[in-house]
């Protein structure tokens, strides 16, 4: 009962860990696209709101990062993988700086001719491919887990059941002891007040004929 708990527990732990990798992967992603869109905008309009999201994305894409890194620790498949997109998102990081530093020495025209390169739009797709790829790999562990909480929850509930029911007939036994002891005290309290009836009348009875002997005479 127990160690069925205690597995369920554990069972738990992984799946909200699983859980909590895919929610920052899906976080890491849109800031990326965040900053892109950002950088993008602001070459097109020269409206410096855009930056906003830029900075707040470079702000927060190491933490997010490290979240995941840690997360991801105990499965070692998915930790190499996450160190490829780790440093593919580095190369996409320092292009959009890149274009930044372009944009102030030569101008949007030159730093959006630089941002549509081929070399910018082939690390954003592997970006996108190896995110999905660990996706999915998370999410297959997570069904598989979630199988296996399942399993351990119908397990945890029929070992429950049957101690509630074993609780029951000890109870109805116990019970049942209880009556047949106190029925049987009865009888024993029964025939000792009989025994001690018939003696008093055989005593009552001598002594009457006693004295009717007595008085005979």
């Amino acid at each position: 009962m127990f160690s069925l708990s205690d597995s369920l527990r554990e069972k738990l732990d992984k799946a909200a860990q699983l859980t909590s990798i895919t929610a920052n992967l899906n976080r890491y992603e849109r800031l990326l696209v965040d900053m892109e869109t950002a950088q993008r905008g602001y070459f097109l309009t020269r409206n410096r709101a855009y930056l906003l999201p830029y900075r707040n994305a470079l702000d927060e894409l190491p933490s997010v990062s490290a979240l995941i890194e840690a997360d991801v620790a105990i499965y070692p498949s998915s930790k190499v993988l996450f160190a490829t997109i780790r440093e593919q998102a580095r190369q996409k990081i320092a292009f959009v700086q890149r274009s930044r530093d372009i944009d102030t020495v030569q101008g949007p025209e030159a730093a959006l001719e630089y941002v549509k390169s081929d070399t910018d739009r082939l690390v954003m797709d592997a970006l996108r491919r190896n995110i999905e790829a660990m996706r999915q790999r998370i999410d297959q562990w997570l069904v598989v887990n979630l199988k296996n909480i399942n399993t351990l929850s119908f397990q945890r509930n029929a070992a429950m059941s049957t101690l509630l029911t074993l609780a029951v007939l000890g109870s109805l036994l116990s019970l049942s002891l209880m009556r047949r002891y106190s029925y049987s005290e009865y009888l024993a309290k029964h025939d000792r007040e009989s025994a001690v009836a018939a003696n008093l009348a055989n005593r009552e009875k001598s002594t009457f004929l006693a004295n009717m002997s007595h008085e005979i005479r």
